[in-house]
């Protein structure tokens, strides 16, 4: 069966990338994420750690939830070959550098006394995973506004600022331990920083064996050298980094082979669950503090004796809706991505907001982050701040053009 998968897997990843001519789609990244993570699991960490196999059950289910997103992906590249596209427009050239200056020193300043504010509350050694409330929101805006601080950025000085401003942050981000926050983000500056680019598969290669590197370097500090010297734990910093490594492919692999549970025990999980954001929001606005929690019970068998509680986009949405209401669930959530993907492709519009979801998808194997809060809220300010900035720019090139229409009618 995995023969079978890899086959048609790679197949459809060369029919959508010659479609749209580009390795940056939804479903070229989503799908290959997968694809790679159950080969290197099947045919590699099996044997070297003794992680369970991703059944071929699994596999045939995981293939039919794939098929119907390239089915969406095939159908939208249909509607973007009919369309002109336009002169792509630039995000860049509708906010001045003072602007991102300020909203990025205002995420700064809150994420410096959130960090002091944590540190005084709990030690150095205890503020992982601490980071809440206003000022936390505050901070995304750091990560949020660091491609067009240094996209904006002119002459040495302010491009020195800005590459320093960046090393400070994702610094902060390590102090608190949050390695999704760190990948998330750097994948997200990795991506608006070159989504406009034709990049050669040898590039895309370097990147990701560097970035993997950056995620193996990222878990040796915080779960090697980090323990080493805030705790001083036995066993020492040899077997904390052996430790690190290990933990690396347990988070990397685990909500893969959790497929195999969560795909089989369909509406176990709690049919709100995917629709947390909304749910909460609403309770929110109403004065309703009971919350609908997105977290599960870490009973997804990963090893034997060993449970994980995550397992990605596709498992956790069929464990909680379903087979039939989860294909409904995706189908939504892809129309809406190649929507808004659509309009980046022919228009240049939403580069932020399309670059964070690519984000967000590379990382799906892990869990459905779109019944996250951290992760939805950061997307729709992206969105709601590049739809007013494309209209600003529309009405004001309209109200220029007209203005210039009417001094040549007069000439006349």
């Amino acid at each position: 069966m995995l023969t079978i998968f890899n086959f048609l897997m790679i197949s459809m990843i060369y029919i959508d990338y010659k479609r749209y001519k580009t390795v940056f789609t939804p479903f070229v990244l989503i799908s290959s994420v997968y694809l790679i993570l159950i080969d290197l699991n099947n045919l590699i960490i099996h044997d070297l750690y003794g992680f369970n196999l991703v059944t071929a059950t699994s596999l045939m289910r995981l293939l039919i939830l794939f098929i119907l997103i390239f089915i969406v992906s095939f159908l939208f590249s249909i509607f973007y070959c009919y369309i002109k596209k336009s002169k792509a427009y630039k995000i860049e050239d509708s906010i001045s550098f003072k602007t991102v200056s300020i909203v990025f020193i205002v995420g700064f300043l809150a994420y410096s006394i959130s960090l002091l504010k944590d540190i005084s509350a709990y030690g150095f050694g205890n503020i992982k995973g601490k980071e809440s409330g206003l000022l936390a929101h505050l901070a995304e805006l750091t990560f949020l506004f660091l491609p067009l601080l240094i996209k904006k950025a002119r002459g040495g000085v302010n491009r020195f600022l800005a590459y320093l401003a960046t090393i400070i942050v994702f610094v902060f981000a390590f102090m608190y331990g949050g390695k999704y926050t760190i990948l998330l983000n750097l994948l997200y500056l990795i991506i608006s920083l070159n989504l406009n680019k034709d990049i050669k598969f040898k590039k895309i290669i370097k990147i990701s064996i560097l970035f993997i590197l950056f995620g193996v370097i990222v878990f040796c500090v915080i779960y090697g050298f980090l323990p080493s010297i805030t705790n001083k734990q036995a066993g020492g910093l040899y077997d904390n980094l052996a430790f690190a490594i290990r933990h690396f492919f347990y988070y990397l692999l685990s909500p893969i082979i959790a497929n195999n549970y969560t795909l089989t025990h369909t509406l176990d999980g709690g049919t709100n669950i995917p629709f947390t954001v909304i749910i909460n929001c609403f309770k929110a606005l109403v004065g309703d503090g009971n919350y609908v929690l997105s977290i599960f019970e870490p009973k997804f068998p990963y090893a034997p004796g060993a449970n994980t509680n995550v397992s990605g986009l596709l498992g956790e949405t069929v464990y909680c809706l379903g087979g039939f209401n989860a294909l409904l669930y995706l189908l939504g959530l892809f129309i809406v991505i190649y929507i808004i993907y659509s309009l980046f492709m022919l228009r240049g519009y939403y580069k932020l907001t399309i670059s964070y979801l690519f984000a967000v998808l590379l990382f799906s194997f892990f869990a459905n982050f779109f019944t996250l809060s951290g992760v939805v809220l950061p997307l729709g300010f992206l969105f709601l701040v590049e739809s007013y900035l494309q209209g600003f720019r529309r009405s004001k090139y309209a109200k220029k053009t007209s203005v210039n229409y009417s001094k040549l009618e007069r000439r006349r």
